[in-house]
C-alpha cells in the first residue's frame, strides 16, 4: 500500500509540473509601479471659465467679484492642481498640506493677464480662489515694482528778522 502512495504522489507531482503551467513563460521581473501623476484622473474641461481660465467639468462658481472668483470642484485636490498644472505658467508655486498657492500665473492660451490661483483641500471637494492682478507692473520681477522713496523735504533758509530794520 505504501508503495502505492508513493507512485501516487510522484505521477501528481510530474503532472502538475508539465500540464498545468500557462503557455506563456513567466517573467520574473516586477510590474513598474505607476507614476503618481498617471494614477490620477484627468479632469475634462467644463464650459465655465474665470477669468480666461477654463475651470474643469462640474465647478460652481460660489462668488464672483470685479478682480476675484470662488469655486468649488467636485473633484480630489491632486486632479484638479494636475489640471490647472496644464494651464498656468506661475512665477512661483506654494505647495503645502492643505493649500498650494499658484503666484503670478499667466494662461498657457489665453489672455496676458496675471493670476493668483489658491487650491485649498477639502473632505469632499476643492476650493478654489482665483484673484486678478489688474496691474502687471507691480510683479515683483517688474523694475517698477520697486516704488521710488519719497523725495527728501528740502528746507530753505530763510533769513530771520532782524532789529536793524527800524
Amino acid at each position: 500500500m505504501t508503495r502505492a502512495y508513493g507512485v501516487v504522489a510522484l505521477l501528481v507531482m510530474v503532472g502538475s509540473t508539465v500540464g498545468c503551467g500557462s503557455k506563456e513563460p513567466q517573467s520574473r521581473e516586477k510590474k513598474k509601479a505607476p507614476d503618481q501623476a498617471d494614477s490620477v484622473r484627468r479632469l475634462p474641461e467644463g464650459t465655465e471659465t474665470a477669468f480666461g481660465l477654463k475651470l474643469p467639468a462640474g465647478s460652481i462658481i460660489v462668488r464672483q467679484g470685479a478682480d476675484a472668483m470662488d469655486v468649488q470642484v467636485p473633484a480630489p485636490a491632486d486632479e484638479v492642481l494636475t489640471f490647472l498644472r496644464a494651464r498656468l505658467d506661475a512665477k512661483s508655486v506654494d505647495v503645502g498640506p492643505r493649500r498650494t498657492v499658484f503666484r503670478f500665473a499667466k494662461l498657457v492660451d489665453g489672455p496676458a493677464g496675471r493670476l493668483d490661483v489658491t487650491v485649498t483641500r477639502m473632505p469632499t471637494l476643492t476650493k478654489l480662489n482665483i484673484a486678478v492682478h489688474s496691474d502687471p507692473a507691480l510683479e515683483p520681477s517688474s523694475p517698477r515694482a520697486v516704488r521710488p522713496k519719497p523725495p527728501t523735504p528740502s528746507f530753505t533758509s530763510t533769513p530771520a528778522p532782524t532789529d536793524d530794520e527800524d
